[in-house]
């Protein structure tokens, strides 16, 4: 059961990623529907205590994206919090964490690229979702062995 929603999630951020690149938004119903599906994944094998603090858990790398969205005014885009809460609620704290940072130190270099050689600006917006792809994939990656 957890390779299948190993793989849901995968075609999710995958459609999630290629959206993001072509028009810069996520989709709210998708979203929606895979955070619920999600949120049951985790609470139908075992309702317990437990379960919900690991479901509330996840969600913390996601709601610290959607912080920093709302204090920079959507600087960072609110669609990058909810798609690393719905990473957080299928793969708990420490992987939706892990994927974050490993999203952080990808999207670094790319980001100096644009800097040093005057491809843009300070305003210049990048798509994080395709980075929080890259990083899953790493992580599934290394789970494997």
């Amino acid at each position: 059961m957890r390779r299948i929603s190993e793989i849901i999630l995968l075609i999710y951020l995958t459609s999630a990623a290629v959206r993001d690149i072509k028009s810069k938004t996520v989709a709210l119903y998708p979203a929606l529907i895979m955070a619920g599906a999600g949120v049951l994944r985790r609470l139908i094998p075992a309702f317990c205590v437990d379960t919900l603090l690991s479901c509330f858990t996840g969600t913390l790398p996601g709601i610290f994206l959607l912080t920093v969205a709302w204090i920079t005014r959507q600087e960072v885009g609110y669609g990058d919090g909810i798609v690393l809460l719905i990473i957080g609620l299928y793969l708990g704290f420490s992987a939706g964490t892990g994927i974050f940072l490993t999203a952080l130190l990808l999207l670094a270099p790319v980001s100096l690229f644009y800097i040093i050689f005057r491809k843009a600006g300070r305003r210049k917006k990048l798509p994080f979702i395709p980075f929080l792809l890259a990083g899953y994939i790493l992580w599934l990656t290394f789970n494997l062995f």
